[in-house]
């Protein structure tokens, strides 16, 4: 539901980032319809990726530029006007608390930052959806905690709804929605 925070588990292999994938428009599913925000996949997939906003794994920045360059680039993807553009970017790198390392290269970042700026990324077009993909997997629990502290905050203040793939039952406890998936089928579903 709009404005929740839906929780995604399963094992390795269970089918969570083919679900993601399918999500952003990256594969089409074998059946079934799929409505994104209102948008159904496969026919509307250009309204769906203006809507959503996503961290993956991986991050995809580029490791030579720094934090404001990969930012600054992104926000240009979506044909803001300049001032828009602008009010983007400060509001992504405020969101995130990114002010203190934008001027560094995102190679050269810890594993906290790199997962602030990937998300700063992922807010630069302000989406109503925030889909994270295992997003504080290897990161040690103080940063997890202050990434966390960080996301509930954005989705209070901004009404996001937060679409969270994990393998950390304590972040899944937090969810208003937990869904289980197992060998691409769901499994369990409840609060």
């Amino acid at each position: 539901k709009e404005g929740q925070l839906y929780a995604f588990l399963g094992h390795n292999g269970a089918g969570k980032s083919t679900t993601i994938h399918m999500l952003c428009t990256f594969l089409k599913p074998d059946a079934g319809r799929v409505r994104v925000n209102g948008y159904e996949l496969g026919r509307e997939d250009g309204e769906i990726r203006r809507s959503i906003g996503v961290v993956f794994q991986e991050g995809l920045l580029d490791g030579l530029l720094t934090v404001e360059e990969n930012l600054r680039t992104r926000a240009r993807f979506y044909a803001m006007g300049h001032r828009e553009e602008e009010g983007a970017f400060r509001e992504a790198v405020r969101a995130v608390g990114a002010e203190e390392f934008l001027k560094r290269p995102y190679g050269r970042l810890s594993g906290g930052q790199r997962r602030r700026a990937d998300i700063a990324r992922a807010l630069i077009h302000r989406p109503r959806l925030l889909i994270l993909d295992e997003p504080t997997t290897g990161l040690d629990p103080q940063t997890r905690g202050s990434v966390w502290e960080m996301i509930r905050r954005l989705q209070r203040e901004n009404g996001m709804t937060v679409f969270l793939t994990t393998h950390y039952m304590e972040e899944a406890a937090v969810a208003d929605y937990v869904t289980v998936m197992d060998h691409g089928c769901l499994t369990a579903a409840g609060t």
